[in-house]
């Protein structure tokens, strides 16, 4: 029992240890065909189920979100399209600092600083 009690309190400890990050949330699954009406359906419909997918998905680079611009990413991606650099912003302060030293003249990028 003390065992198992040291090695509880030393995973405890470790986890205390790590900063908390924020993560993308995850996407709702994509259609079977994937054509521009049923992907800008499915885009509509994932901005609608989880309030993070709009903040992250319709970030602008002034580091605010809109859910309407989240719906054009979404629905490219699923057609098969490119992220947008900026999808994902503010999911980590990994992500951040990469997305900074990449575009450091957007204006997120310098309120960051």
């Amino acid at each position: 029992m003390n065992k198992q009690l040291t090695y509880f309190t030393l995973i405890v400890l470790c986890s205390s240890l790590n900063p908390a990050y924020a993560m993308m949330p995850r996407l709702g699954e994509m259609p079977d065909r994937r054509t521009d009406s049923n992907c800008w359906k499915w885009a509509e419909e994932q901005v609608k189920s989880d309030d993070e997918i709009p903040i992250m998905w319709g970030r602008r680079d002034d580091g605010s979100s809109e859910t309407a611009i989240a719906v054009r990413p979404l629905a490219d991606y699923c057609t098969g399209k490119s992220i947008p650099d900026i999808v994902g912003f503010g999911s980590s302060v990994g992500f951040d600092r990469d997305y900074c030293q990449r575009h450091p003249t957007h204006k997120v990028c310098i309120k960051r600083r």
